[in-house]
């Protein structure tokens, strides 16, 4: 399962993107910096594949 933490606020807990990865090989772990002139723009997220099932909940029971 693709999962992501907001970097610098660890308080937003781990989530699932709204979205996913197509079918090509990804690594195992990357950062993404969101661009743009919106209130989000400059965010860093720390992506990463986690395996189910889960260890732990996701943030706001996304994993419900």
């Amino acid at each position: 399962m693709l999962v992501f933490d907001h970097v610098g606020i660890p308080t937003a807990g781990t989530r699932v993107p709204a979205g996913g990865t197509g079918p090509a090989k990804t690594a195992d772990a990357w950062n993404h910096r969101l661009g743009g002139d919106g209130a989000d723009a400059g965010l860093t997220f720390a992506c990463r594949f986690l395996p189910l099932p889960l260890e732990r909940p996701l943030a706001d029971e996304q994993d419900a």
